[in-house]
């Protein structure tokens, strides 16, 4: 039980207590409950979507969903994608772009990768009919932790 909540802890900003994590070893162990932390987050984020939709308009609802999942996920992803993007798009040797890419700065680069990735997030929630979209942020959220 300690390795879903360790999972839980990290891939999460919901307030997991230390003692229900474990040492940190359970995150090793963790990696099986992914699937189940991004059905517990999905369905969280997919309720406030579908919540959401009985009194705001469509394009508001999505943009609060990708807000919401960028939150709930601690935005580790975006972090990845930024630090990924200052490196390769350094133009720079192999030291130095793996140098960049430990730096805990923000460049250029990463703000566009992020900017351009909530963006298409958007167009793509938005894209979707009012009553699919909770159904495909479950399945989107759920997906990505199934590929980790």
């Amino acid at each position: 039980m300690k390795s879903l909540f360790a999972a839980l802890k990290f891939l999460s900003i919901l307030p997991i207590p230390q003692i229900w994590a474990g040492e940190d070893n359970c995150l090793s162990n963790s990696v099986k409950f992914f699937p189940v932390v991004g059905l517990i987050i999905g369905t969280i984020i997919a309720g406030c979507s579908w919540l959401l939709g009985f009194g705001i308009p469509h394009m508001v609802v999505a943009a609060i969903t990708v807000i919401l999942i960028a939150i709930l996920t601690r935005g580790l992803h975006l972090d990845g994608l930024a630090d990924t993007a200052d490196g390769f798009y350094s133009v720079s040797n192999k030291e130095r772009t793996l140098e960049i890419m430990k730096d805990s700065f923000i460049g250029a680069m990463g703000v566009i990768a992020i900017a351009s990735v909530l963006l298409l997030k958007l167009a793509c929630l938005a894209s979707l009919e009012k009553d699919m979209l909770w159904r495909g942020v479950l399945l989107m959220v759920l997906s990505g932790r199934c590929m980790m």
